[in-house]
């Protein structure tokens, strides 16, 4: 394995790293996210008000880091909300507010509302002039959103602002394309790159921790390309995949990463004969695949967990004729996928049905490798 640094112009006010991925086992993660994206919002904001002061910046880190101490999840609620008096912990409403590329040109964003199920139209400037993220990798950092590389510009970094893109002064020095091309991960609080074959490498990853690059060089015994990846047991995984070099030899190698041990090492192959252009996602309880081409994986669901892969279900008919899944995220006991309709799929052993398709009837929603935030309120509403 060889390492180099790649040393990026960021401001004294972004130079301050801090961990601030909770325990995996804790029970109230979906509130931590809540969290501490609202203490790194008001961080930004106090920031803003600084003009250059320093000592304003060192306050505002400091409040910062007390915010995220106060967490469910955090040093100061380590049991999630489980004797946590923050107030995020009262909060009986949840919502997944949805940023899209297929929407950019309509400046839309969309809650799903967990409690009912119901879609509410809602604005977000994507500044779609001079700002596209079709195939960027979605990130959450610090308890920041981003929306990294992509398609068109590949070396961008665009974070997420209140209701709006904010691309940033600096970029990446080796260029990252997701979505049917490499794939990324939040793993130790840093973005992880991989699998893009005109960057890192088909094999190779980079990391990205919101202040700067650096490239890891431990090769995957395979190709990925076109896979997806997640973080279940202290663990980056990716599944499947193809051969960028001859795109009808995808497979099903499942492969995960250690942090320390700089080295991927071989998991349970996936039941299917090959899979890839699905979701992958994971939690305490193992990873998961929702759909995917390949076999006969466009509806099915599958879990591994330690060391074996099972089959879960199907996911209901509505969905039969969208051709792949690209976006989810599990909040609870459900996980969310969608591409055209949406899925909400039970994930707790026994409940069925396992699958229930929650609209919208038009079946139109568009979803491509879309960011999925986690908030307790309706946002960007006017």
């Amino acid at each position: 394995m060889k390492l180099f640094a790649l040393n990026l112009s960021f401001c004294a006010a972004e130079t301050l790293l801090v961990p601030v991925t909770p325990p995996p086992l804790c029970p109230d993660l979906d509130k931590n996210e809540i969290c501490s994206t609202e203490c790194s919002d008001g961080r930004d904001q106090c920031y803003d008000e600084c003009a250059g002061d320093y000592s304003c910046v060192n306050r505002c880190n400091s409040t910062w880091l007390n915010c995220l101490e106060s967490c469910p999840c955090s040093s100061g609620c380590p049991d999630g909300c489980i004797g946590c008096p923050h107030p995020v912990c009262e909060a009986t409403e949840q919502y997944l507010f949805m940023i899209n590329y297929n929407w950019a040109s309509e400046n839309k964003a969309l809650h799903l509302r967990l409690s009912d199920n119901s879609f509410i139209e809602s604005n977000f400037n994507y500044h779609y002039e001079y700002m596209d993220v079709d195939d960027a990798c979605v990130s959450y950092i610090k308890g920041q959103h981003f929306f990294i590389g992509g398609y068109y510009n590949p070396r961008a970094i665009i974070k997420v602002t209140d209701c709006e893109f904010k691309l940033q002064s600096q970029e990446l020095t080796i260029p990252h394309i997701g979505g049917m091309w490499g794939s990324c991960e939040t793993y130790n609080d840093v973005a992880q790159l991989c699998f893009y074959d005109g960057g890192v490498g088909a094999r190779d990853c980079q990391t990205f921790d919101s202040e700067s690059e650096i490239g890891t060089f431990s090769e995957s015994t395979h190709p990925h390309d076109w896979s997806a990846m997640a973080v279940y047991d202290d663990k980056m995984w990716v599944v499947g995949g193809c051969d960028p070099d001859n795109y009808s030899n995808c497979h099903n190698h499942v492969e995960y990463y250690t942090q320390g041990e700089y080295s991927w090492q071989m998991g349970p192959a996936h039941p299917s004969s090959e899979i890839y252009a699905g979701v992958v996602l994971g939690d305490a309880s193992g990873v998961y695949t929702f759909g995917g081409r390949g076999g006969n994986n466009a509806r099915s669901v599958y879990r591994m967990r330690n060391g074996s892969w099972s089959f879960l279900g199907q996911m209901t008919e509505a969905t039969a004729y969208s051709y792949y899944f690209t976006s989810g995220k599990i909040v609870g006991d459900y996980a969310y996928v969608g591409e055209n309709s949406f899925e909400k799929v039970s994930l707790k052993d026994g409940v069925l049905p396992l699958s229930t398709n929650i609209g919208p009837e038009t079946d139109d929603l568009r979803l491509y490798y879309a960011a999925m935030i986690l908030t307790d309120q309706l946002i960007c509403i006017n």
